[in-house]
């Protein structure tokens, strides 16, 4: 996509222009599961899903529960005899999981390891390691007071550790965060987006609907910097299906020098990230040119604060929030100009009944840009239903220049809230009347029904078209409506009264229901 210096060129200062040409955000997952302990999905699917739409990934195995039976929570047998079966299988297959996140490398994507702790005293946290060649922990002889200990000590600069808590919303005692016992140094990132719900606020999107309960009181990334308390924010899956970095499920972008492990480790520590739901919505916030993750001298004057915000699809608002509270929010102002966006999904029909699909997107009179995947993983409710052809459960997009080639599989949407859609964002590059042509294949219940479509511009501006694949409630294909660039871009320019204590940050959401939270800039 085009760069924020590019699109706010003249709004840039010289140290922010700089920066921005030095970083770039990028795109990944740092917790999420497949059955190398309990969930479902081969590894290898994992690698695949993640090399398809990110730029970083980790595969999460849980580990251990120390609290598990100690008696602080009555818990069903059945839920302590699965946890126990995927630990164990985790300890059988690590040196296998190891040797496949060095391997998977080769294919463009940055990998870490990582394991995760239950805790009922601490809540749950992601241990994240750079080193593709860890040994598995050894398990202690008595008590295990390995968490503790990584969180009282671990210093991620010295260590290559990162202790990083989520699903924090839960009530502390029930897995959710305990700030009373969060180390900011062991654990520079929080996770506040995951399949789980969103926990910016009590009040966030996505809610928390998972069996494990709402979320609870002040744990929340806002509890957190109420408590005086310095991280940066990252959304992660945490989906158990082999599907790294499932679009609307949480995501981490993170901003960094270069796509390596180092420049995505420093990002990290640096807290220079953004915790997304889906789409990678890029926002670059400077207070007095600093950064995102910056802590800023109070001047004991006003300080000028900026906030670039570009997405790929249309935004509808921006709010600034200093200490929490929202100061002000900020719409896109429309325009009409020579680049476009677009978004196409494709899916529904009948509830179980699988389709797979084949498109190719041709213009005629603009040049294509920029494709953005929007895959998800399969929401399981039967696992007899997820496809046992794992080649037909890992979607792929391909961009030659000139036209776009996606493939997926797809069954109808297992409640009237649960978007099982597949997709795939792109922008046109036009300065006058163009079309649209799209070839779509659509394989359902052994039948094969193909469609051509023309789309011409001037029908583009007043909504999305839709293209039904064999009558009513089969499979469906959807094409946006026309959106001007202006729509998807917002700036923010501020002079604030800021106190030593404070800090802000900057939360997005889009038209179609993504939101970015930005990690926020202190007052020291």
């Amino acid at each position: 996509m085009k760069t924020i210096q590019q699109v706010f060129a003249a709004s840039v200062s010289a140290a922010q222009k700089q920066w921005l040409e030095e970083h770039r955000m990028y795109l990944g997952d740092l917790h999420n599961h497949c059955a190398i302990s309990y969930g479902h999905g081969s590894l290898s699917k994992a690698i695949a899903f993640a090399q398809s739409q990110l730029d970083f990934f980790t595969v999460t195995g849980h580990f251990a529960w120390p609290d598990m039976e100690d008696g602080s929570q009555p818990i069903p047998q059945r839920v302590v005899d699965y946890h126990k079966e995927g630990f164990a299988k985790l300890r059988g297959v690590w040196e296998e999981y190891l040797e496949a996140m060095r391997l998977s490398a080769s294919g463009g994507i940055v990998p870490f390891v990582s394991y995760e702790f239950h805790s009922f005293k601490f809540g749950d946290y992601t241990i994240i390691r750079k080193d593709l060649y860890e040994c598995f922990p050894p398990d202690p002889e008595g008590i295990d007071t390995r968490l503790d200990e990584y969180l009282a000590t671990n210093d991620p600069k010295k260590s290559g550790i990162i202790c990083m808590p989520h699903h924090i919303g839960y009530k502390k005692g029930y897995r959710g965060i305990n700030w009373d016992r969060f180390n900011e140094t062991a654990s520079p990132i929080v996770e506040i987006m995951s399949m789980h719900g969103a926990s910016e606020s009590r009040y966030a999107t996505p809610a928390y609907l998972h069996t494990m309960g709402p979320v609870c009181g002040e744990n929340t990334m806002q509890g957190g910097l109420a408590r005086g308390f310095r991280f940066g924010v990252v959304g992660s899956t945490d989906h158990h299906n082999a599907s790294p970095g499932a679009y609307g499920s949480g995501r981490a972008g993170v901003w960094a020098k270069e796509k390596s492990q180092d420049g995505i480790w420093d990002g990290l520590l640096a807290k220079r990230t953004i915790a997304l739901t889906g789409d990678p919505i890029r926002i670059a916030s400077f207070l007095e040119d600093r950064p995102i993750g910056s802590v800023v001298k109070a001047t004991g004057k006003p300080m000028r604060f900026d906030s670039y915000i570009l997405a790929p699809s249309a935004l509808a608002c921006a709010e600034l929030l200093v200490d929490n509270l929202v100061v002000k929010t900020f719409r896109p102002n429309p325009a009409r100009s020579s680049s476009k966006r677009f978004n196409l999904s494709l899916g529904w029909g009948q509830r179980d009944v699988s389709a797979h699909w084949k498109v190719t997107l041709r213009a005629k009179g603009a040049a294509i840009v920029d494709p953005v995947p929007r895959f998800k993983g399969e929401y399981v409710v039967d696992p007899l239903s997820v496809p046992t052809d794992e080649a037909l459960a890992v979607p792929s997009l391909c961009f030659d220049g000139v036209s776009i080639s996606m493939s997926c599989n797809t069954s109808g949407n297992i409640s009237a809230t649960t978007d099982n859609t597949q997709g795939f964002g792109f922008g046109l590059e036009t300065d006058g009347p163009y079309s649209i042509i799209l070839h779509v294949e659509a394989e359902v219940a052994g039948e094969t029904f193909m469609h051509d479509l023309l789309l011409q511009s001037d029908e583009l501006q007043h909504g999305p078209s839709v293209l039904y694949t064999h009558g009513f409630v089969s499979p469906a294909l959807r094409l946006s409506e026309e959106i001007d660039l202006s729509e998807c871009m917002l700036e923010i320019h501020e002079s604030l009264d800021l106190d030593s204590g404070s800090s802000l940050y900057v939360r997005s959401f889009s038209q179609s229901g993504d939101t970015a939270w930005s990690t926020p800039i202190w007052i020291d």
